[in-house]
Formats: structure tokens, C-alpha cells, sequence
């Protein structure tokens, strides 16, 4: 088993955590937002310094969110783009 540090939990972390784990790769994990709960095998989604060893993944803000958000773009001869 696979244990996942993050300092925070939300619906699309876990959404995306067992997307990959459980659909795709078939392992068994553990997701915590506790560091006395860190143990085995370990993968640190945070910025933060973690003493045991680890994989640390740097976490990206989409996952933080809980909510919808107004997409960024614009319409271009009536069509709308994301880019430029």
C-alpha cells in the first residue's frame, strides 16, 4: 500500500488519487492529511519537508478548489477560445 501526504483533502484530490490508483494502476492506497500517519511506502503531495524518505510532488491548485470557477477566455468571431 501506497501512502499519500497532503496537507489538504478535497473531492478532485480524491477523485484524481483514485482515478490513477485504483482504475488505472491497481494499487491500494492511503490519503492523509495526519503526519503521524506516514508509513511505508510514501508520496508527499505538498510543499512541505517531510523527514521520512519520499516522493514529493508539488501540488497544483486545481485540486485545492472545491468549487466551479468562471472560465478565462474570450469569444473570436463567435467562437469561444481559451487562447489566443
Amino acid at each position: 500500500m501506497i501512502t499519500i501526504y497532503s496537507s489538504f483533502v478535497s473531492n478532485r484530490l480524491i477523485y484524481v488519487l483514485d482515478f490513477i490508483f485504483n482504475e488505472i494502476l491497481d494499487i491500494n492506497y492511503f490519503l492523509t492529511d495526519n503526519k503521524q500517519n506516514l508509513n511505508g511506502d510514501l508520496i508527499n503531495y505538498s510543499n512541505e519537508k517531510i523527514e521520512l524518505e519520499n516522493y514529493q510532488i508539488s501540488p497544483s491548485s486545481l485540486l485545492i478548489g472545491n468549487g466551479f470557477e468562471k472560465p478565462i477566455g474570450k469569444f473570436q468571431n463567435d467562437v469561444f477560445c481559451f487562447f489566443e
